[in-house]
């Protein structure tokens, strides 16, 4: 679809299902509505591999 007759394009990324997110070699965990570095989490580590 268009706005302001410009080409929109909508994309559904899927969560992370069988490990954490990780980016350039750093895993990141979402604690409310921020992404924080899984290391400094361990209790949600522990959560993750039950």
């Amino acid at each position: 679809f268009q706005v302001d007759n410009q080409p929109i394009a909508m994309m559904e990324i899927s969560r992370a299902a069988n490990q954490p997110v990780q980016f350039q070699g750093i895993e990141y965990v979402r604690i409310g509505s921020y992404k924080k570095k899984l290391k400094d989490y361990p209790e949600k580590t522990r959560e993750l591999w039950r």
